[in-house]
């Protein structure tokens, strides 16, 4: 599994998510894991990447590609391109997560363009369904952003109220 977000940052994140995650696993199921990769005693890897083509264009036996953020990921379609083309070899998954961020990203596309991407799986979650308890958001904070962002209506819109008909706040593409 290869993690690309943004910034290599935002991948390790991740990364220390699953981190988190393996004491529940028994003890000899994963070696012990580093900053940008957690590698499992059965060959398995999981594996944060900067988000260039370059970088995973022929990495070997990728079965999963999450791309987080992925409308704010520089060259996002070279990107895709490259990421297809190693997945083809394994038949693997694409998993895109984002808000819309531009019409012009390839996210976007994924989500709106059923000629080319009408057999992905679409999710969507409002920013509703993310309210406590089933979710993260508190509602007294989601209140203050909204307060906050009242004078640029577009950007609470886009992040929002856009995202909520159209991708929600957090949309995934599987191919």
């Amino acid at each position: 599994m290869l993690v690309l977000a943004p910034a290599v940052r935002q991948s390790k994140i991740i990364i220390r998510k699953i981190t988190n995650f393996l004491p529940r696993l028994p003890k000899y199921v994963a070696l012990k894991p580093l900053k940008t990769e957690i590698e499992f005693y059965n060959g398995s890897r999981i594996q944060a990447f900067p988000n260039s083509p370059e970088t995973i264009r022929g990495e070997p036996g990728v079965n999963l590609l999450d791309a987080d953020e992925f409308s704010y990921i520089k060259d996002d379609k070279d990107l895709y391109e490259a990421a297809i083309f190693s997945l083809v070899t394994t038949n693997g998954r694409f998993l895109a997560t984002s808000t819309p961020g531009s019409r012009e990203s390839m996210f976007y596309a994924m989500c709106t363009d059923d000629v080319n991407f009408g057999g992905v799986s679409r999710h969507h979650m409002s920013c509703l369904d993310a309210l406590e308890p089933n979710g993260p958001l508190k509602p007294e904070i989601l209140e203050k952003l909204r307060r906050q962002f009242a004078p640029d209506p577009w950007r609470w819109r886009r992040e929002m109220e856009e995202s909520s008909q159209m991708t929600k706040i957090h949309g995934s593409v599987w191919l």
